[in-house]
């Protein structure tokens, strides 16, 4: 929070989020004049503390601060915020806990608007390791490939099995969670086979007519792969 007393010069405390191109956060820096330590991940390789504090420095927020306010026409002192909506856990891994899990994929081309979907998931999955990213995307021009930790999810929340629930139950179900439309057809399609393979989700982000080869990595029944087509 800036005030008259500190506007040349933020000395205060702060909390900075590094993203990488695909929107997926590296970490969650704790800032107090400078870098203090990582909350959450880690910083990239190439860039040191050293560097970090380079960059984010009093002076900067400073400076920041008076953009946004010649910018926004703000002209008030107090803070500022629109937190974005948080959104409730309700995947897990399907699998049973000790192994190791991975789904990967071949070169796919994505549909518009896919990081719609995988945020959506992203921010859904529960993990005993907060580290844990659920659905980690790698660009390639016009392609993507996916690593997954885990192929197979588990939905709850609340305590209640959405196998309990008819079809109109269920649909209100996901309403009530506010999943985005672009997600309910993995959704729907998990829910109907009664599987929940991460595949349906891979349909909903692939545009149509290719083959992706997937390869299922388990350290307790053996890997697998196989061929998808959309």
């Amino acid at each position: 929070l800036l005030y008259q007393y500190n506007q040349e010069e933020y000395a205060s405390t702060a909390h900075i989020q590094l993203f990488d191109r695909s929107h997926l956060m590296l970490c969650d820096v704790s800032w107090h004049d400078s870098y203090e330590d990582c909350d959450d991940g880690e910083l990239p390789a190439t860039l040191s503390e050293e560097r970090f504090n380079e960059i984010f420095n009093g002076k900067w927020f400073s400076a920041l601060y008076h953009h946004i306010k010649h910018n926004s026409g703000y002209d008030g002192m107090e803070e500022v915020s629109s937190p974005a909506q948080v959104k409730k856990k309700c995947f897990s891994c399907g699998l049973e806990s000790g192994p190791t899990y991975q789904l990967r994929t071949s070169a796919f081309t994505p549909k518009d608007g896919y990081m719609e979907i995988v945020e959506d998931f992203n921010q859904r999955f529960e993990s005993d390791d907060s580290e844990t990213q659920f659905l980690q995307i790698t660009e390639d021009g016009g392609s993507i490939f996916i690593i997954a930790s885990t192929f197979r999810l588990k939905m709850s929340h609340d305590e209640l099995d959405p196998h309990d629930m008819c079809e109109e139950e269920f649909d209100e179900y996901l309403d009530e969670l506010g999943i985005v439309d672009a997600a309910l057809p993995a959704v729907k399609s998990m829910w109907e086979s009664e599987e929940w393979n991460v595949s349906s989700i891979l349909e909903a982000l692939a545009q149509p007519a290719q083959s992706i080869h997937v390869q299922l990595t388990d350290t307790e029944y053996g890997n697998s792969e196989y061929d998808l087509s959309t």
